[in-house]
């Protein structure tokens, strides 16, 4: 490589940068010696530290699972849309039942699974809508998966959630088909003044292209859902090949309230 430097030029360059590296070579000795840097054995090193990644794993369960148990506390109860219908004359007047089941032979950490279903609030004894639901994290982010099962015989579960926690055990095959996935996360509905207790509510979305279905006209269905301290909101919508919607929420959401909260 040439010489980018006239020769004086160079070796008064050489000259400073070896006085620069004396000096701190002095200054660390120094500092080892008046206890401001520890002294090191170059012969026998300090073993590395072991990485701390293991220990992360666990807490990050433990949020994942507490969040799990989270979204199905935002859903065991009784919920209506009865304040929405007598407020709007076209709004319907829906009642949801959930509550907690036991499957046999299946996962029990960081999944809890539910029955839920939906019916006019003068019909309670004729659901038109009866699923399952696992409540788990997702695999593929870091979000609350809801997985929606429907049961290939409806009838034997009607009022399902009367029966006692003990009596509500089903198998994996009871579990039917997944019909759609909803996808959630955790987000600060409010503070109060001292900020030390806040209420945490959950926004959730079906994947992008919705789910596939065959309901009264359409193709997929898509879906928000908002879990909240007074119930939770749904847009819940039905949309033809075209992608033209054909029922569901328009200008306002679904909007569940709580008629009793916890276990039917």
């Amino acid at each position: 490589m040439p010489n980018c430097f006239p020769d004086a030029a160079y070796s008064r360059f050489e000259t400073s940068l070896r006085f620069c590296r004396h000096g701190l070579s002095y200054l660390l000795v120094a500092m080892v010696e008046i206890g401001l840097l520890p002294a090191i054995n170059w012969a026998n090193p300090l073993p590395r530290q072991p990485s701390t990644q293991p220990a992360i794993q666990p807490a990050i369960q433990l949020v994942m699972q507490q969040q799990v148990e989270a979204v199905a506390h935002h859903l065991i109860g009784v919920m209506s849309t009865t304040a929405q219908a007598q407020a709007e004359p076209k709004a319907v007047d829906v009642t949801m039942t959930t509550c907690a089941i036991q499957v046999t032979g299946s996962p029990t950490q960081n999944v809890v699974y539910l029955y839920q279903e939906q019916a006019l609030s003068k019909s309670l004894n004729q659901p038109y809508r009866q699923r399952f639901l696992k409540i788990s994290p997702s695999p593929y982010s870091p979000t609350i998966r809801s997985l929606t099962y429907k049961p290939p015989q409806l009838d034997r579960w009607v009022n399902f959630c009367q029966k006692s926690p003990p009596d509500r055990q089903i198998t994996a095959t009871d579990l039917g088909e997944v019909t759609c996935t909803v996808f959630l996360k955790p987000v600060v509905e409010s503070f109060d003044r001292t900020r030390t207790n806040h209420q945490t509510m959950f926004v959730g979305t079906t994947p992008v292209d919705g789910c596939a279905t065959n309901v009264r006209g359409a193709s997929r269905i898509r879906n928000q859902i908002t879990l909240h301290s007074t119930g939770m909101d749904t847009w819940d919508r039905g949309y033809d090949a075209q992608g033209k919607q054909v029922w569901g929420a328009k200008s306002t959401a679904y909007q569940y309230r709580w008629v009793h909260k916890g276990e039917p």
